[in-house]
């Protein structure tokens, strides 16, 4: 998200601009597109259908013009996420720009996590079986890296 000063208009471009901005486009449109197309971006802004309102991000404090020259990118993959963009020109930000915010939702994917080789348990070291093949097993294991270290 940044203030860009990059108008890219209303009217759909590829799958990166969507068919809802505001205005007309200038010369920094093309150098912020082509940086969301190297990237993999959206421009979250113009994909929702907002009153006038909701969309312009800054307002000439002298001539009453407003553009919308401030935006939110998400890549591509999480395009579906969001579910709303919207500008908020009453918010308090002591500036001529306006708060412009998003609402996404994400959904986790649960992780399974491999299963663990059962631990030895104590009371098993009283069954001899148990215990000798414990035994042979952590003297392979020292005399395996024995060997290792021996041969550095």
């Amino acid at each position: 998200m940044g203030d860009l000063n990059a108008k890219v208009g209303n009217g759909q471009y590829q799958d990166i601009v969507g068919p809802y901005g505001l205005g007309t486009r200038n010369d920094r449109r093309d150098i912020w597109v082509e940086w969301c197309n190297q990237h993999d971006q959206i421009i979250a802004n113009t994909w929702f259908c907002q009153h006038p309102r909701r969309l312009w991000t800054w307002k000439d404090p002298v001539d009453n013009i407003r553009n919308q020259i401030d935006y939110i990118t998400i890549n591509k993959r999480f395009r579906n996420s969001i579910t709303k963009v919207k500008g908020y020109p009453g918010a308090d930000c002591n500036g001529d720009h306006v708060l412009v915010v998003c609402w996404f939702l994400l959904r986790l994917k649960k992780l399974t996590r491999p299963k663990q080789k059962p631990k030895l348990n104590s009371k098993q070291l009283h069954n001899e079986m148990v215990r000798v093949e414990f035994a042979s097993e952590a003297a392979n294991l020292i005399g395996e890296r024995i060997t290792t270290n021996s041969d550095i």
